[in-house]
């Protein structure tokens, strides 16, 4: 099995399509588009990757990859225009990308210690063999990281690659510096601080030499 040579349905896809239909069924009338040479530059770029297909050896893998680029557009589209006009308030949309870093880290940590992945493959997390053998080579295709002699599973989290994971947990981080400026109880700041210790640990166990940077 490989991800990137497979069709596949997570359950997060079947949400981030009912909120993108959702969305624009009950919020269509509040949407105005207004050319902008930034958006018309971003239109020539798809009309581009649309034209590639053409040129794939896979066409009806490049469809699918297509089609998970637009759903991830468009649900961008929908937070960016969701806090323009405070449908969701900015310090609710900090605290669930807190959150789900820390789901990520822990994710991660679990991983780690298994060598294994969680059986969470229906919420996106890739299909990693029992990584147990120290010292023998890993299954082709899976990260890991050499230390004293051995090899150690690099953490996926739910994501694709330990370098995703990695940057989406250095998101996570941002997100919790930026809530340091609100103001909070003593006890929920001790809560922040343990959190930033939590995706700290969870980015180390990505052994991302992007996000560690």
């Amino acid at each position: 099995f490989h991800e990137y040579e497979a069709i596949f349905i997570y359950a997060h896809d079947i949400f981030l399509i009912i909120i993108l239909v959702s969305f624009f069924i009950f919020y269509k009338q509040k949407i105005k588009f207004h050319p902008t040479a930034l958006k018309l530059s971003f239109i020539i770029f798809l009309l581009f990757i649309i034209l590639s297909i053409f040129f794939a050896s896979y066409k009806i893998l490049s469809l699918y990859y297509l089609g998970r680029l637009l759903l991830s557009i468009g649900y961008a589209i929908i937070v960016y225009l969701a806090l323009k006009q405070k449908i969701i308030n900015f310090k609710f949309f900090l605290f669930i990308i807190l959150l789900c870093a820390l789901f990520q880290s822990f994710l991660a940590i679990a991983q780690v210690k298994v060598e294994s992945d969680l059986n969470l493959k229906y919420f996106g997390e890739p299909q990693l063999e029992i990584l147990n053998l120290r010292g023998q080579e890993l299954p082709r295709g899976i990260a890991k990281f050499d230390f004293s002699g051995g090899k150690i599973l690099r953490a996926y989290g739910t994501f694709p690659h330990p370098n995703v994971l990695g940057l989406f947990l250095i998101i996570g981080l941002i997100c919790l510096i930026i809530l340091f400026t609100y103001e909070f109880s003593f006890i929920h700041r001790l809560l922040l601080i343990f959190s930033g210790y939590i995706i700290s640990f969870g980015i180390i166990l990505s052994f991302s030499r992007i996000a560690l940077l």
